[in-house]
């Protein structure tokens, strides 16, 4: 429509006096004929205009003809071969200096998509680390069409979180050691002296990992099920070669999936944030010190392994319930443990509830625990 509009005004401007004839071209059959229909509609402004244009040029003499050609977008049609030569031509030609702001912006937008996937291109831009893979940076949106935006774009904190894991830029420890910053390297569950986004994502036994292969997946290599099944389509281990391990490591090799990522963080709300490292400095401490079981041991293990338990329990009993459920359940259920053996005030508790994961807007005082286990520590 705005392209219609835009013609019919430069072409009337300088038509010659005696062209009685006035040809328009287009493969939008509804713009055609909505052009000069002024109806009610979102482009009411624009056949307004375009009416605006035509009237004094009709009025002008008798003889005056407007003809109206739909061209369909097809190859091998005539008139749509006549169109596209002279869109070529005039394509080519400099552009008016009369340039809507809706253009501009268009074409101010192109340019720095073009410019912002040239420079994800290149590895020390993008970082060495990231999770993404090279081929969904051409498909990035700057709209609400984004995957970040329509998947975190309603909270904060938890967008924080998903772009730091994967782009690697999350406290832990191999960030610790990369930048030589102060601090504990060692992952809380002891199996890595460093600890790396890689131990995180396919070793540590601390967090839920809904992304690993399915244990009845790994049951059957282990009983070499797989190999009789007639509809196992997937590639087969080499020869000699243990299925379990090959799985695994066909799985460690493959990209991870982003909705993995941002389902993986959702179910553990303490990773990859630095009231977790700072959490993991005081629990070692603690540890080596042989205090026994204080605040902190009590909080690191509610916010790992305890809960992972909680939630397997959980999922057996309630395998339709949203994770959001479980999440602010269990976060309630986790601070009453904490203030039952510590003996904290209602406004400590609600601070211990949001970081568990329950929203700050949804903290509340109080011990309730809503039916979740929270371990029985």
């Amino acid at each position: 429509m705005a392209a219609l509009a835009r013609g019919l005004k430069e072409v009337l401007r300088d038509l010659p006096e005696d062209v009685t004839d006035v040809h328009v071209f287009a493969d939008n059959q509804a713009a055609l004929t909505s052009i000069l229909a002024a109806g009610a509609g979102p482009a009411q402004m624009l056949s307004i205009a375009a009416c605006a244009t035509v009237r004094p040029w009709l009025s002008g003499s008798p003889d005056r003809t407007l003809h109206m050609h739909w061209a369909p977008g097809h190859r091998g049609v005539y008139w749509n071969c006549v169109v596209d030569r002279e869109a070529g031509i005039a394509a080519a030609e400099p552009p008016s200096e009369d340039v809507s702001f809706a253009l501009a912006r268009q074409a101010v937008t192109a340019d720095a998509v073009a410019a912002w996937r040239q420079d994800m291109a290149r590895p020390e831009y993008r970082g060495r680390h990231n999770l993404m893979d090279p081929l969904q940076f051409g498909r990035c949106k700057h709209t609400s069409a984004n995957w970040f935006l329509k998947t975190a774009g309603r909270d904060t904190v938890y967008f924080a979180r998903l772009v730091r894991f994967v782009s690697g830029h999350f406290p832990h420890g191999e960030f610790r050691e990369w930048f030589s910053f102060e601090g504990n390297r060692r992952c809380w569950c002891g199996g890595a002296t460093v600890e790396s986004r890689d131990h995180i994502w396919f070793d540590c036994e601390l967090w839920i990992r809904k992304h690993r292969p399915p244990d009845d997946e790994l049951d059957r290599r282990r009983r070499g099920v797989h190999r009789r099944d007639a509809l196992d389509l997937g590639p087969r281990e080499p020869e000699g070669a243990d299925p379990v391990e090959h799985l695994l490591q066909e799985w460690r090799a493959a990209p991870p999936s982003l909705d993995d990522v941002a389902e993986f963080l959702r179910l553990n709300p303490a990773v990859g944030t630095f009231q977790w490292m700072e959490l993991v400095d005081r629990a070692l401490a603690d540890r080596a010190e042989g205090a026994g079981v204080t605040i902190n041991t009590l909080k690191a293990a509610l916010h790992s392994t305890m809960r992972r338990q909680a939630y397997d329990r959980w999922l057996a009993e309630h395998p339709r319930e949203k994770l959001e459920d479980f999440n602010r359940r269990y976060a309630r259920a986790a601070a009453a443990v904490v203030a039952k053996r510590f003996e904290v005030d209602d406004a400590a508790v609600s601070a211990l509830q949001t970081e568990f994961g329950l929203p700050r807007d949804a903290a509340r005082g109080g011990r309730p625990s809503e039916g979740v286990d929270a371990g029985g520590a």
